[in-house]
């Protein structure tokens, strides 16, 4: 005898899971397209009661306190893009100037750690002892090109962006 009643419990719920993972996959895709909607909706809940209490305690037209609220809206993500950007730049700055000093510690903890002592406890051929050795440094020196490389694009692409805004 065959329990309709638990299978079609089990379809239900397996359908409401696909169903689930659909609408989760359609939220992140749709997302792209309904973020600056969202943004703009929060923005204006945010700023509206300070639009109403100009026009109640200014006795300024809504017109006049929205433009002046906007105004100093806009100036102020400005100001923060602006304080951020600077600060993003000066930090990769300081990163690809003290990079050396970074890799010449990552250097020393790699080859004691790559020390033979610790490979003789473990007993690993002496052959196997020296290719890892002279490879450690060659491992390092190409992960450091590649992230001097990474931070100067990087610090490139940043200081190039209020140039771009303007042509």
């Amino acid at each position: 005898v065959i329990d309709m009643n638990y299978w079609t419990k089990v379809l239900r719920k397996i359908i409401i899971l696909i169903l689930m993972i659909i609408g989760v996959y359609l939220g992140f895709k749709l997302a792209i397209f309904y973020m600056p909607f969202l943004i703009a909706f929060i923005l204006s809940l945010l700023i509206e009661p300070i639009i109403r209490f100009l026009m109640k305690k200014v006795k300024l037209k809504r017109r006049t306190s929205a433009i002046i609220v906007f105004v100093l809206v806009i100036s102020i993500i400005v100001g923060l893009a602006f304080w951020g950007i600077t600060t993003l730049i000066q930090e990769a700055s300081n990163m690809l100037t003290g990079l050396n000093s970074y890799f010449e510690k990552a250097y020393i903890q790699i080859q004691k750690i790559t020390s033979i002592s610790e490979f003789n406890k473990i007993k690993v051929p002496e052959e196997v002892q020296k290719i890892i050795q002279n490879s450690t440094g060659d491992f390092l020196e190409t992960i450091s090109v590649w992230l001097k490389q990474g931070l100067t694009k990087t610090v490139n692409t940043l200081t190039s962006l209020p140039t771009i805004g303007f042509y």
